[in-house]
């Protein structure tokens, strides 16, 4: 019986140590990408629509005042004669498409 009870011992060590590696290898370490966004005030009261990021890591965002761009530190509003409905990347061509609403 002796050799049971170091069996099961042994066995309940494996999966508690399997267990507390497994769990760490999921853990995220190191800061957040993102950790403060301020909003230009030209994008305060604008309704998204999309959201697209090219191949420069650059983000665009449809709203209803036009096309915002954000680099990662700067906003830019890309003025539109009528809101924009949405946005998209073509990758091949590395362009942005945007469609207006009437």
């Amino acid at each position: 019986m002796a050799i049971f009870d170091v069996m099961r011992g042994l066995v309940l060590f494996l999966i508690s140590f399997l267990f507390l590696v497994l769990e760490k290898s999921h853990a995220q370490e190191g800061l957040p990408f993102l950790t403060e966004l301020a909003i230009d005030s030209r994008f305060s009261n604008a309704r998204i629509g999309s959201i697209v990021q090219d191949g420069e890591e650059t983000m665009f965002f449809s709203t209803s005042r036009g096309v915002m761009k954000f680099d990662g530190s700067t906003w830019e509003l890309i003025a539109t004669p009528s809101p924009v409905s949405e946005v998209y990347y073509h990758e091949v061509s590395n362009r942005i498409f945007v469609g207006l609403k009437h």
